[in-house]
């Protein structure tokens, strides 16, 4: 019997509203596999962003998925490391 863990990545990228001041982060939380975006949020790049990111995320991945980062500070505070 094969055995499979799921996986995910999560990141951050930013664009901007009518002038580049008004910076929006797109955060995508997708299936690593199937590419499936999983998760988003647009938001600044704070805490609390990373935090509205990872609450929809589907409860068989926070509890069960590896997910793969940038190793930015706020995904390291709201991902668990297990």
């Amino acid at each position: 019997m094969l055995l499979s863990r799921l996986e995910a990545e999560a990141d951050a990228r930013w664009s901007f509203v009518q002038k580049k001041a008004n910076k929006q982060w797109i955060w995508i939380a997708m299936d690593a596999t199937t590419r499936q975006i999983i998760a988003f949020h647009v938001g600044d790049r704070s805490h609390e962003s990373g935090k509205a990111l990872w609450a929809p995320i589907p409860l068989g991945y926070r509890e069960g998925a590896m997910f793969h980062t940038d190793q930015y500070a706020v995904h390291k505070g709201v991902i668990p490391a297990e």
